[in-house]
């Protein structure tokens, strides 16, 4: 992958078979695994290897990693077929590049223009988390995923403001923490859809 695609939308820290049955009817671009220990959406190895046989190729599934060892990603990548790697800590190093899968970095609001990486998808992100909506400075990240406060009633807004090539929630569309509900999926894919819709209207309105 050589950027986002424009309109992507992401659904991060699915646990069960029947979240990602709502991320399939939803039509979800990509489908989040947290693999990270501690996690409160921590899946275990047996856990991710039946989300993922139940996923196929339906969807692209990414791996969400924190601040851990190459080898371990490595092998984790391998063993669940992972299509891209998310690094959401603070990995340094060019050996990331090896995976032979693209790779996700987060990067803050305030350094996105300074600190995005060019071989990473850029995911900015302020880290609010819980649904929960933080201040996004004045700007446009028309190369990167948003993340960070993003639900079923902000996400539009959000869209239309910022102008991102794609979208990635987790608990802005669960009914308790962990607890994806149904229905916030599929309303949160259909007003995104709508506001990348509108987005591009109005860029071709000025381009004409």
């Amino acid at each position: 992958m050589n950027g986002w695609q424009q309109g992507t939308i992401k659904v991060c820290g699915v646990r069960t078979p029947e979240d990602i049955q709502a991320c399939l009817q939803a039509r979800v671009d990509l489908i989040g695994l947290v693999l990270v220990p501690g996690s409160k959406r921590e899946l275990s190895p047996k856990q991710a290897t039946v989300l993922r046989d139940l996923i196929g190729d339906q969807a692209r599934v990414v791996g969400v990693f924190m601040n851990q060892s190459y080898s371990q990603v490595y092998e984790t990548t391998l063993a669940l077929d992972l299509d891209l790697v998310q690094l959401h800590g603070q990995e340094q190093g060019r050996c990331w590049e090896q995976l032979g899968r693209p790779l996700i970095r987060r990067v803050m609001p305030s350094d996105y223009r300074r600190d995005r990486r060019a071989s990473a998808l850029p995911l900015v992100d302020a880290g609010a988390g819980h649904g929960v909506a933080h201040p996004w400075p004045a700007a446009r990240y028309p190369e990167a995923m948003i993340a960070g406060g993003l639900t079923v009633n902000s996400v539009a807004a959000l869209i239309e403001a910022l102008e991102p090539a794609a979208v990635d929630v987790s608990s802005g569309v669960e009914s308790s923490p962990g607890c994806k509900s149904p229905r916030a999926i599929e309303e949160f894919c259909r007003n995104a859809r709508l506001a990348f819709e509108q987005v591009r209207r109005v860029q071709r309105s000025i381009n004409q």
